[in-house]
């Protein structure tokens, strides 16, 4: 009869007093590694989202971080100046509630026109659209 398993009819089974396991090879080590990716990448959201412009993409957890950002936004230096290194991604695009302000002026027969470029009409309405926008993408590791 021939063997089919690899184990070269050797046991599978090891007594527990017997193992050498490391630290980092334990279940429960590389449970907690994770839980600190995800608490230093919940933190990093937050002062992300209160900067403005820019936003994670990436799962948390993972060590390798994605970010869009507005080609405007401050995020990537300030991330540079706390000494993560930042790795261009390309381009993108990204549809915003409030991407498009459209301003309107009272006209002298009470109705609403558009405020356009050299018009002294101050702003009395302001309506918000969705719209597309371009973004920057990084990536960097956490």
């Amino acid at each position: 009869m021939t063997r089919t398993d690899r184990s070269g009819g050797m046991p599978n089974y090891v007594p527990l007093a017997l193992r050498q396991e490391r630290p980092d090879d334990r279940p429960d080590a590389r449970a907690k590694e994770i839980r600190t990716l995800q608490e230093r990448f919940a933190a990093l959201n937050d002062w992300i989202n209160a900067q403005g412009g820019a936003w994670l993409t990436s799962v948390p957890g993972e060590p390798h971080v994605r970010m869009e950002c507005l080609p405007w936004s401050p995020v990537p230096e300030r991330l540079g100046d706390l000494g993560y290194h930042l790795r261009p991604d390309g381009d993108g695009e990204r549809i915003l509630p409030i991407a498009i302000v459209e301003r309107f002026g009272r006209a002298a027969d009470g109705t609403l026109v558009p405020i356009t470029v050299g018009s002294t009409l101050p702003a009395v309405h302001e309506v918000a659209h969705a719209g597309i926008v371009g973004v920057r993408r990084y990536s960097f590791l956490l």
